[in-house]
């Protein structure tokens, strides 16, 4: 009979007593010192990381590159396009890849993220093709091959996989063009240690919300390192030069809000206070009054909220102090970089340091964007699209230093990094780019619009910048069209109907599979304004609610906007119902004409520290519709619309919750014992919950009975 290991019943015996509250006494003795309390990040070392990648592509079989799988033809091997493959769209349209054998051409493997694949602008147009253009304009024509391989949400894991695959094309040189990626939010991510809710809660027990930013930053310039060193080596191993791009980001156009998480005692309230206060002075044009709210946010949030930032480079941009304003969009990135839910890719300062540190101590050529854009201060929209993707002027400026770091290389010390190059975006390709980044953005946290109390939008948001400029092109026509006939189709059929497939045969793959359904109510109105035709008209019908067939209002589909929306992610708990992390909620009621109608909630004010009462108000269209009270408690209510108040088209439905209770103190005592068990947790506060919103028309005839209101 076998021996059984002794050590298994103390590993047995350590399970039992970690099965009650053990975790958390295990995070206690680490945050004591009495045990060891560090992190490290899993794996190999970059020297090691890099032998074993080399190892795989030089082990006698072919692997794939991407989504290109080896085969082999007439003796020779190539690599195919995987037909199959998911998310095809996202990579260039190479149908096959073949390894070079012209000693002559100099061949280029290039690697990257969605910046680098060309976001909006591809297949016309893409880094990629900018770089060639640049570097034939140096160096003649065919003197170099540009081998495109970027791939939109290529992750740092998955980007050393393709560096080392790409090495069967036999390049004479890898180019890397990433890092928006590479931010290590604090989230339960395939790359982050399994650890980090328990060194969340020490950090957050020692230093407050500013130890989980400084927690995900440390993890993030660790996992760039990393990145970083594998790279260097897995290059060198192979005798191959590589040259790193440091990307930058829109820190002028581009507004990272996330809502404050819990602050001890009354902070969160205080702060929300604030910001309504900042908000509506940047809108009185008062910036100097919008700083003084901004510092008092700042005073509680200890810098770990994106909004504050936000709020103050605003204010500074108003008062011309541009450089100052930089520095606060700086920190409004970095602040996102560790709350970064839902995911809104951007190279913090800690990922760009990390890239600049182990390039430097490496030797690795690297092109800083960050400094090559400083000549647009702060860059924006001249540059970006949206929050990272690049314009076509982006691109050329961007590919044209990276063309004078290869050639560099090849000993040309006088190339400056001036754009030579006369690639340019097609005026299709532009007018489709701004307005498929239109469609994206107010997907992916832009409106068109300012709404009350949470200030995303505005008449000089980039969103309507690109729309108007795209739809003042009467290229645009089609698509615009096409994509107002999407929202025009049946929301269980939309993804097969015909208008579907006409939308997505004028988008390319890539942007098309980016772009989620809702109804986008600004976005229709502000395409049926200037093409008119009824389109707005045909949407609201589609979608409007029957008398028989209520909406339900808290469905994605029906938010008036992306701040509406929370979504769940990283150390949060999944939840069955609405949480409003906002002072007040906005939802799309479409009408084809004004009914009267009935609005049915099911809601809750949570718990914290004991009972909660208060009255939530209700708004349509920006004018008093009603009150109901809530308590800590699931209650139903019922409100009777007049159709005097409601208007064909959209209307904006508003909920306007009580302000927080003073309870951070035990808010926060209950997410560190959650953090320390390793259990799901909600780090923000919520104003209100609905499990129900739902709203229907009442019969156009005869008297309308009137329910009570509780």
């Amino acid at each position: 009979m076998e021996r059984r290991d002794p050590r298994k019943d103390v590993c047995d015996a350590l399970a039992a007593d970690l099965a009650g509250d053990g975790l958390r006494a295990l995070s206690r003795f680490q945050f004591s010192g009495l045990v060891w309390q560090g992190l490290a990040l899993a794996g190999p070392t970059p020297e090691e990381a890099a032998r074993r990648l080399l190892q795989k592509v030089r082990g006698g079989e072919p692997v794939p590159i991407g989504i290109w799988k080896p085969t082999t033809h007439d003796g020779t091997i190539v690599f195919e396009r995987d037909p199959n493959a998911h998310r095809s769209e996202w990579w260039a349209p190479h149908r096959t890849l073949v390894p070079k054998d012209a000693a002559s051409v100099r061949r280029i493997a290039f690697l990257g993220e969605s910046t680098a694949a060309g976001w909006f602008y591809a297949p016309e147009l893409t880094p990629a093709k900018v770089l060639a253009a640049e570097l034939s304009a140096r160096a003649g024509d065919g003197e170099y091959e540009v081998v495109d391989l970027a791939a939109v949400n290529l992750q740092a894991g998955a980007l050393l996989e393709l560096a080392a695959a790409s090495l069967q094309l036999r390049p004479d040189l890898l180019l890397v063009f990433a890092g928006n990626n590479w931010s290590v939010p604090l989230a339960s991510s395939d790359e982050a240690p399994t650890t980090v809710p328990l060194h969340a809660a020490l950090a957050l027990r020692e230093n407050g919300p500013a130890g989980l930013r400084q927690l995900s930053e440390d993890l993030t310039r660790r996992s760039v390192e990393a990145t970083v060193a594998t790279l260097a080596h897995l290059a060198r191993g192979a005798g191959v030069p590589l040259v790193l791009v440091v990307p930058e980001v829109n820190l002028a156009d581009w507004r990272r809000d996330r809502p404050v998480m819990w602050l001890p005692r009354g902070g969160s309230a205080e702060w929300h206070e604030h910001h309504r206060q900042a908000a509506a002075c940047l809108a009185a044009g008062d910036a100097e009054g919008a700083l003084a709210h901004t510092n008092a946010m700042r005073a509680r949030d200890d810098g770990t909220c994106s909004t504050s930032w936000r709020v103050e480079a605003e204010a500074l941009a108003v008062l011309g102090r541009h450089d100052a304003a930089a520095v606060a969009w700086r920190q409004a990135v970095d602040a996102r970089g560790w709350d970064n839910v839902p995911t809104l890719p951007s190279a913090t300062t800690a990922v760009a340091l990390s890239m600049r540190r182990v390039a430097a101590r490496l030797e690795v050529p690297f092109v800083d964007l960050p400094r090559l854009f400083t000549a647009v201060t702060p860059p924006g929209r001249r540059l970006f699209l949206d929050y990272c993707h690049l314009t076509a002027l982006g691109m050329s400026r961007a590919m044209a230093a990276a063309a004078a770091a290869v050639r560099r290389l090849e000993g040309d010390e006088g190339t400056d990094t001036a754009p030579r190059g006369s690639l340019e975006a097609a005026p299709a390709t532009e007018a489709r780019a701004r307005f498929l980044s239109a469609v994206y953005g107010t997907h992916y946290g832009a409106s068109l619009d300012a709404h009350d109390g949470v200030s995303l939008g505005g008449p000089d948001s980039p969103t309507r910048a690109w729309l108007e400029s795209a739809l003042a092109d009467m290229g645009t026509s089609d698509i615009a069209r096409a994509f107002t006939e999407t929202r025009a189709a049946p929301r269980a059929a939309a993804e097969l109907s015909l208008a579907q497939q006409r939308f997505q045969e004028m988008a390319s793959g890539l942007e098309e599979s980016a772009i989620a359904w809702t109804i986008d109510p600004e976005l229709i109105e502000a395409i049926a304004a200037g093409r008119g035709g009824g389109l707005a008209a045909r949407v609201a019908a589609r979608h409007q609610p029957q008398e028989e067939r209520p909406v339900e209002l808290t469905g994605a589909a029906y938010h008036w906007s992306f701040a509406d929306r929370f979504q769940a992610g990283g150390l949060a708990r999944a939840r069955a119902f609405y949480r409003a992390v906002w002072p007040e909620s906005h939802f799309c009621l479409p009408l084809d004409a004004p009914r009267a109608v009935l609005l049915s909630l099911t809601a809750r004010l949570p718990r914290i520290a004991g009972p909660r009462r208060g009255r939530v108000a209700v708004r349509i269209n920006g004018r008093p519709a009603g009150e109901v009270e809530l308590t800590e408690v699931w209650s139903r209510h019922s409100l009777l619309v007049e159709g005097s108040s409601l208007r064909a088209g959209f209307n904006r439905v508003t909920l306007e919750w009580p302000a927080l209770p003073p309870d951070g103190d035990t808010a926060l005592a209950d997410i560190v014992g959650r953090l320390e068990r390793a259990q799901p947790v909600d780090l923000h506060p919520a104003f209100g919950e609905l499990y129900r919103f739902r709203v229907a028309l009442q019969p156009a005839r005869g008297p309308i009975p009137r329910p009570p209101v509780s």
